[in-house]
């Protein structure tokens, strides 16, 4: 167990002597930390608002949480379906997969990592404090725990990755069985919100009466999120030790199935381990990750294009050819439409509720807001 904590302290302290080569990610890492450190300090010398005189509808929040343990739950299942997910990196398959080193003391070694990992990308949460202090009245405890549960989704939704692909790698029953798990879980919440919405209430309370719920509480991974804030801001012991207790049940039967003398998970995340490494390559390089490529392809050898491949409109055409292989209709992709069908439920259940324009502006500016990040990590970063 030495030799895991000594590449652990290892790691950490060659990604800080790392920093004196990059001395403008120093400065940036300097920027979020004291950010990081104001929002904290700001809920600390302010206090939590007891009085909760907030004119937000805390279910959104529950909405919000739902939504992002749903995603979670649904993406890593079926991933997991194909490539399977992974603890590991390639320089711990290098060092580790061949150590003489117990692979039940790897395994944890690998949870801790992806954990901690998991914790650093939940930070964002805090730039959120003031939001939640002003629209819910939440203090610290409340927004630590969101911190919280967006990690524990993270980490338990890729040891579920890793437990599918296990279960279900090259046995096509299995594969049905699994799918026909995730798709009858979405079934049950369909036919919940038509059996909720018999009531003729609009389609954001029905979804906000769903969630707020009960009975939502017991659904896998996004409901025991929902459940475990709302013991935590409702002082509820019971809803939390229930919902700690279905997530460490779930965990542990997933870290028994990776233990067990039929699975060796060595091989089994072997695959999204070098899938991983190839995108992270790829990203960091400015180019697109390669796969193998079965497909037949058939080349014209003649010029094509605007001005017939020359100059500057070489480029244009090779971002347009590039845009119709994405998409069918020309800068329209997946996000396109679910922006569009997104801010046109909020629209109408709006002008249902006579809302003041302001809120029109608001679902603007998040939909600019994620735009700002899609646009940022994707083509455009390449290109500069």
């Amino acid at each position: 167990m030495r030799a895991l904590a000594y590449l652990i302290v290892t790691q950490i302290k060659n990604k800080i002597l790392y920093l004196k080569k990059k001395p403008a990610l120093m400065v940036l890492y300097g920027i979020v930390a004291l950010m990081l450190i104001a929002s904290i300090a700001v809920v600390i010398l302010l206090g939590s608002d007891s009085s909760k005189t907030s004119s937000a509808d805390e279910r959104i929040l529950y909405l919000i949480i739902a939504g992002v343990g749903l995603l979670f739950v649904y993406n890593f299942s079926v991933s997991g379906l194909s490539t399977g997910s992974s603890l590991f990196t390639m320089p711990d398959v290098g060092l580790l997969f061949v150590a003489p080193i117990s692979p039940k003391k790897i395994l944890m070694y690998g949870l801790l990592s992806t954990f901690g990992k998991a914790l650093l990308g939940s930070i964002f949460i805090f730039y959120q404090i003031g939001n939640l202090k002003s629209s819910f009245g939440y203090g610290f405890k409340e927004i630590f725990m969101l911190f919280i549960i967006f990690a524990i989704m993270l980490l338990l939704c890729q040891l579920l990755s890793i437990g599918i692909y296990i279960f279900s790698n090259g046995n096509n029953t299995r594969k049905t069985f699994v799918r026909t798990i995730i798709y009858s879980l979405l079934g049950i919440l369909v036919l919940t919100y038509l059996f909720v919405q018999k009531e003729q209430i609009g389609f954001f309370e029905t979804l906000l009466r769903i969630v707020a719920s009960d009975g939502f509480g017991y659904f896998p991974v996004a409901g025991w999120a929902v459940m475990l804030f709302m013991g935590v801001v409702h002082n509820s012991t019971v809803k939390i030790i229930a919902a700690l207790a279905m997530f460490f049940i779930m965990g542990t039967a997933i870290i028994i199935l990776l233990t067990s003398d039929r699975a060796d998970y060595y091989e089994d995340v072997l695959l999204s381990t070098e899938v991983t490494y190839q995108i992270k390559s790829a990203a960091k390089e400015g180019r697109q990750p390669t796969y193998a490529n079965t497909k037949k392809i058939k080349l014209k050898d003649e010029a094509v294009g605007i001005g017939k491949g020359s100059k500057a409109g070489a480029i244009f055409y090779k971002h347009l050819l590039e845009h119709r292989r994405k998409s069918r209709l020309l800068f329209i992709d997946s996000y396109t439409l679910f922006m569009m069908i997104a801010a046109g439920i909020a629209g109408f259940n709006f002008k249902v509720k006579e809302a003041p324009d302001a809120a029109y502006y608001a679902v603007f500016a998040i939909a600019v807001y994620f735009q700002y990040f899609m646009t940022s990590m994707g083509k455009l970063r390449q290109e500069l």
